[in-house]
């Protein structure tokens, strides 16, 4: 039995229409590997900015450290001085204290200058580190996006192509179908036209009554099915 042009021109939509949705899953792999190379970009970035950030906090600290220091260096040269001058063997005694316990800071203090000193360093080779592996990353995907973007390109120039051959076909259905089909598609695609299988719905498999059965078996049943709404044909 030769199918019905109607029919015919159905199957070609819905075909043409699934064809599109391929294309569109295409392109949104395209943008999930674009995500995952933007991501790792991101995450380099944070990386680099975190090391720039450290080493930025540990030169702060190293110059504070270092202004401490030398503000005790000049306080112990004035006990000296002072200690030099004076008769007053109370005030020696006492500069005597003072200039001890001023050496102990002070080499606590050197200590520490020198601990901040070798931070400061350390992170100022991170940033070196986290600088030279994001530029490695981003010159590393300089061939896959422009692989993405080629891609990309071309899928849209097929699906420009695929949609008008697609609208094409659709203005050579009969308006009050082409509307119908148009509905039920945007409802429950993949699939709107679908065949009968055994008297029953292919989608909802819910039986046809007997009438709609008789009217199926000339191929076409635009009224479609009674419980889902699909449009029903006979696959011969």
């Amino acid at each position: 039995m030769q199918m019905q042009p109607e029919l015919e021109l159905l199957l070609t939509v819905q075909a043409r229409d699934q064809a599109l949705l391929d294309l569109d899953a295409q392109a949104a792999s395209l943008d999930a590997a674009e995500a995952g190379l933007d991501a790792a970009v991101t995450r380099a970035e944070a990386a680099a900015a975190a090391a720039r950030h450290a080493a930025l906090v540990a030169e702060v600290q190293h110059g504070d450290v270092s202004a401490r220091l030398d503000a005790a260096q000049r306080e112990q040269e004035r006990r000296r001085e002072r200690l030099g001058r004076t008769l007053d063997s109370h005030e020696a005694a006492t500069l005597r204290v003072d200039l001890d316990l001023g050496a102990h800071l002070l080499e606590v203090g050197r200590a520490a200058h020198a601990d901040v000193r070798v931070r400061a360093s350390e992170l100022d080779a991170r940033v070196g580190e986290a600088e030279a592996a994001l530029a490695v990353l981003r010159a590393g995907q300089v061939a896959e996006r422009a692989r993405l973007a080629a891609r990309r390109e071309a899928l849209e120039a097929e699906r420009e192509e695929a949609r008008a051959a697609r609208d094409a076909v659709a203005a050579a259905l009969p308006v009050p179908l082409r509307r119908r089909y148009e509905r039920l598609w945007r409802a429950r695609a993949p699939q709107a036209v679908v065949p009968l299988r055994n008297g029953a719905c292919g989608a909802c498999h819910t039986r046809l009554p007997l009438s709609a059965s008789a009217d199926a078996r000339r191929g076409f049943l635009p009224e479609g099915c009674e419980a889902c709404g699909v449009i029903l044909y006979l696959d011969h």
